[in-house]
């Protein structure tokens, strides 16, 4: 009788949760083929997002992303020596046709050392959900918003520009050979800045803000994870981010377009990409979203000049009796997604050789 109460129940609360996105629902007319290319080489350039990411945090993302294109390993990973704790692992990944190099930038190990500072709690009598709450949410992960809005930011983005350099100038990307932006939560806003913003170490870059960007219009696809633009960027003009003056005069951007950015959206980095001439066609724009996911947003398309983008939505967990989805789960949980994963690997057109 237990055990007939107890498949009961299992069965009854396997019926209860749901992945009302699984397959994805997409919102517009973008027919991308993921990361398979017809070209010999491509990039894969990774920037993770809030919460704590060690050094090998891209390795299993890697291999499930190899796993998809029929990619095998052939040499030992190795890292891209950065600055101030902020590096880059480089995977390389090959078939008999086709070579994937795939960079995972980490400015993670730069902020874990300011969280030894805030207060233990764990000898305190708390509830469990509360404790998890604080010790993993806000200790691990809101943590590095706050620091990269404050103190930190200016000297990620500083250290972030040389990476990019160093990862751009050895992809040389081009049609031929193609390169693809995959950012995470935090991590997009850590890019946008990097690239929109003054450096201010007075280190010189190997490249110049407009040829930096002039590079990245060559890129064939941003895959945008967890986009909080639109909420990080009401931080701009507080955190130390002034407009570049090339790009203001390259551009044409207005001294205060920062201020003036009411929704905070995406609009900023993407008139990067658009040049007055329509010779380079930019990027293709693909944002996934976890509708419970409660720091993402969907992206606007109207905010994307001459881009072609596309909304992705999916689910990253079951929504429990219509009512929740694990928070945690729901917002990092997009580069653990199977469905995820397929789209980034393999594109959404049938064309290709996915396996």
């Amino acid at each position: 009788m237990k055990y007939s109460l107890i498949i009961l129940l299992s069965v009854l609360l396997s019926a209860c949760g749901s992945k009302p996105y699984s397959p994805p629902v997409s919102e517009g007319n973008l027919s991308f083929s993921g990361l398979q290319s017809e070209a010999r080489s491509a990039t894969l350039i990774m920037l993770h997002g809030m919460c704590d990411h060690n050094s090998g945090w891209a390795a299993d993302k890697v291999d499930s992303i190899s796993e998809r294109l029929g990619l095998q390993k052939t040499e030992i990973d190795g890292d891209l020596t950065g600055r101030d704790n902020i590096f880059a692992e480089r995977y390389k990944r090959v078939s008999e046709n086709f070579t994937l190099n795939i960079y995972a930038l980490n400015y993670s190990s730069a902020l874990q050392p300011y969280k030894i500072n805030l207060p233990d709690q764990s000898y305190q009598k708390r509830g469990r959900f509360n404790a998890l709450g604080k010790d993993v949410l806000m200790n691990q992960c809101l943590s590095d918003v706050t620091l990269y809005l404050g103190r930190e930011g200016e000297r990620i983005r500083n250290n972030m520009r040389h990476l990019l350099d160093d990862i751009l100038q050895q992809a040389q990307p081009s049609p031929d050979k193609p390169v693809y932006l995959l950012s995470e939560s935090l991590g997009s806003k850590v890019l946008r800045d990097t690239l929109y913003c003054k450096e201010t170490d007075g280190n010189k870059t190997t490249l110049s803000a407009a040829e930096r960007i002039n590079t990245l219009q060559q890129s064939k696809t941003i895959f945008l994870v967890s986009n909080q633009l639109p909420l990080l960027n009401f931080s701009d003009g507080a955190s130390g981010c002034t407009v570049h003056p090339q790009l203001m005069a390259l551009y044409s951007l207005e001294s205060d377009g920062l201020q003036n950015q009411v929704k905070g959206d995406l609009s900023d980095i993407f008139r990067l990409f658009r040049k007055p001439s329509k010779a380079v066609k930019g990027p293709d724009i693909v944002a996934f979203t976890d509708p419970n996911d409660l720091l993402s947003y969907p992206i606007d398309p109207t905010d994307y000049n001459d881009l072609d983008v596309m909304n992705v939505f999916v689910s990253n967990a079951n929504t429990w009796l219509t009512l929740v989805e694990n928070p945690l789960t729901a917002h990092t949980g997009y580069l653990d997604n199977e469905d995820v994963l397929d789209l980034i690997s393999c594109g959404n057109s049938s064309s290709g050789q996915c396996q």
